[in-house]
């Protein structure tokens, strides 16, 4: 199974993951079997995402209603914690921020702030409809 290790700069987001988050729980729910933290905890990181996970394998996760994108889920482990890098394929984000999700809220769990430097592992996740990470 490929791996890929990269460094990242916890930052503050735009604001809207709570939104989207919330929006697609049922879909994360049955796809990934978690229903996410409100909010997405963000990493800038040095490449563009799309050269980051391009050689790894994704889950499609579709969109609760038509005007809406589906989203990518990456599997990852952030700190030794389980957690999943997540690509929507609609974004208003930088190339080089990668948006993580878990069950839990990782600031308070790993004492996190903006400016500290984490290490994420990306590894390939299956699923019947899954994709290759150059969608």
């Amino acid at each position: 199974m490929a791996k890929t290790i990269i460094k990242g700069t916890i930052v503050s987001g735009l604001g809207e993951g709570r939104k989207y988050v919330r929006l697609y729980s049922s879909q994360f729910k049955r796809k990934i079997g978690i229903i996410p933290y409100p909010g997405t905890l963000n990493l800038r990181i040095e490449k563009p995402l799309r050269e980051v996970i391009v050689k790894h394998k994704c889950i499609v996760v579709d969109p609760p209603s038509p005007e809406y994108s589906p989203v990518l889920v990456y599997c990852a482990k952030l700190e030794g914690i389980s957690v999943y890098l997540v690509r929507p394929l609609v974004t208003r984000h930088d190339e080089r921020i990668a948006e993580i999700i878990s069950d839990k809220y990782l600031r308070r769990e790993l004492g996190l702030k903006d400016g500290d430097q984490v290490v994420l592992e990306i590894s390939d996740c299956y699923d019947h409809d899954g994709c290759s990470g150059n969608l």
